[in-house]
């Protein structure tokens, strides 16, 4: 059960964020692929545009993951919980050495993991998409506690996205990809020991307009799916294609639904890419304590809106990658960038004000530190 306080600063804190309204006619917003009512906010920037995350280490993940892959991460006290496709690697949250595993293929204990949750007694769940149980419970050294049946699992396979699933108090929430031409979200209650399904909490038609076969390159195949850490009633999905932050209550209805295009710096991009054959244009989202939520894009120097599609072929095949940081806050309609090396990374979790993020080509996990930490 929720605190009592804690509800009412969630009753207090959603109608301070959904009564606010916002002119967007300082960015020209292209249509088309955005839902219906997505309402263009315009955000204040703050800190420096000079600003930078600075790396502060980095773990192979080759030297003890065989798939090199990270699914999620978390952390119960001194330690910190990454998982792999087979297996949970721990590790000293100080000393970032690795200390044991939990599961792997040669034990069978999971066959493919799609997300860690810590519970509110501070115990691991575990969840597995191709298993006839949906989630394992250990305490945090490693011991097996109990596992839920997944009694009326979805058509498909549970998606392995990073970000792709929470769970809160007794109410598991999980993403289940090739769902009506996108992702949804599915609800279990895991209440007398079983996973029961609900239903789709999340309807794909809250996160894209009507499409057709034509426009296929649009579908939602990915979406990072996050808790707010400042309202226990709400929780956000953005869809990885498109820079979208839809918010919800706990029992699935729409709250708002925000085009952050109006941010300039992604409206540029996202004008870019609509040229390009690109599907996803960012890999996953995290958020932190005061529901900064964060997530990476193309910065395309040198690249104009007003290119054609040859010339921005042209000039992407030379051009030395640089991706930008961005955090986004819906509350007081803020965002902040950051400068970052020249990687391919998806954000993973925020622990101690220090940034995760998984380096998706060369299989390492990074920790970053962030200016005015």
């Amino acid at each position: 059960m929720f605190k009592s306080y804690h509800a009412l600063l969630g009753v207090f804190m959603s109608f301070y964020l959904f009564s606010c309204t916002s002119n967007s006619a300082n960015v020209i917003i292209q249509g088309g692929d955005y839902p219906e009512g997505a309402e263009v906010v315009q955000f204040t920037e703050i800190g420096r545009p000079s600003d930078s995350v600075k790396l502060i280490a980095e773990i192979d993940l080759l030297e003890w993951s065989k798939s090199g892959g990270t699914v999620y991460m978390e952390e119960i006290g001194d330690l910190l919980y990454f998982a792999d496709r087979n297996s949970v690697h721990v590790f000293d949250k100080e000393t970032l050495s690795h200390k044991t595993f939990i599961g792997g293929p040669e034990r069978g204990q999971f066959s493919r993991i799609f997300g860690l949750f810590v519970t509110n007694d501070n115990n691991l769940l575990v969840g597995d998409a191709q298993a006839p149980h949906l989630l394992k419970s250990f305490n945090p050294n490693g011991d097996f506690l109990t596992s839920y049946p997944n009694n009326d699992p979805p058509a498909w396979f549970i998606a392995t996205d990073i970000n792709g699933s929470f769970i809160s108090d007794s109410l598991a929430y999980v993403t289940n990809m090739f769902a009506d031409k996108g992702t949804k979200i599915i609800k279990y209650d895991l209440r007398g020991g079983e996973a029961n399904k609900i239903d789709n909490i999340v309807p794909v038609a809250d996160l894209h307009a009507e499409l057709d076969s034509a426009m296929s390159s649009k579908v939602i195949t990915n979406m990072s799916v996050l808790k707010s850490r400042v309202a226990d009633s709400i929780f956000y999905v953005l869809p990885t294609n498109k820079y979208l932050i839809n918010s919800y209550s706990m029992n699935g209805e729409k709250l708002k639904s925000i085009d952050i295009r109006g941010i300039p710096q992604i409206n540029r991009v996202y004008s870019i890419l609509q040229k390009l054959p690109f599907n996803s244009y960012f890999k996953s989202a995290t958020i932190d304590d005061q529901d900064n939520i964060y997530f990476h894009i193309d910065k395309l120097v040198g690249i104009e809106v007003e290119d054609t599609e040859d010339v921005m072929d042209s000039k992407i095949a030379n051009m030395e990658p640089k991706v930008l940081l961005v955090s986004v806050n819906l509350w007081d309609k803020t965002y902040r960038t950051f400068q970052m090396e020249t990687r391919s990374v998806a954000p993973l979790k925020i622990i101690d004000d220090k940034l995760w993020c998984l380096d998706l080509i060369r299989s390492k996990l990074l920790l970053y530190q962030f200016p005015d930490k």
